[in-house]
């Protein structure tokens, strides 16, 4: 069991079938582009609120039909688009993999590329952690308009070290309501 999977505690009841969409290739603004999957609830409401989950580790684990990572289906069944992508230069994804170095700006155009589909309502949480959650904080500093929520895990620790090369702390991101807290 991973930091990831370790709140849910039961199954949860699924209040949609899911439908995978693979092979998408999400374009930066640079002209990269990033391999991304989309799970969308069958027969749910037109527009719908989503979740994205950007990662270095594959888009694999967190497929049909005995995910061995079932969050994207859990979120999916209960009537939100969950989208998951591979970061930059790595798995499937165009570009070449610089620790740190695009992962707010891409995160920020995929926010962007979220927004503008056909069954988005411009509401995009961000799940993930340790290296996940550290993704999620870099494209938080870019405040897209889009970024609702971020469900941020284990990554503290590792980003505390980094705090002169990010440009702010974890703490400053995630608490900005309290930056005199963190000195």
């Amino acid at each position: 069991m991973n930091c990831c999977e370790h709140c849910i505690t039961k199954p949860v009841t699924p209040r949609y079938e899911v439908v995978l969409q693979t092979g998408l290739r999400v374009p930066m603004r640079d002209g990269v582009e990033l391999a991304t999957d989309v799970y969308r609830p069958s027969g749910s409401p037109d527009k719908l609120s989503s979740i994205l989950i950007r990662t270095k580790y594959g888009k694999a684990d967190y497929r049909l039909p005995e995910p061995s990572k079932p969050v994207a289906m859990m979120f999916a069944a209960q009537g939100y688009a969950v989208v998951v992508q591979e970061l930059r230069g790595l798995f499937d994804s165009g570009g070449h993999f610089a620790l740190l170095e695009h992962d707010a700006k891409d995160g920020y155009d995929t926010l962007s590329w979220i927004a503008s589909q056909p069954w988005s309502t411009e509401r995009v949480g961000t799940y993930g952690c340790s290296a996940l959650g550290i993704t999620q904080v870099l494209t938080a500093q870019l405040c897209h308009p889009a970024h609702r929520c971020a469900i941020v895990e284990g990554a503290g620790g590792a980003m505390s070290g980094d705090r002169q090369r990010l440009g702010v702390s974890f703490r400053e991101v995630v608490h900005s309501d309290r930056t005199e807290e963190t000195g």
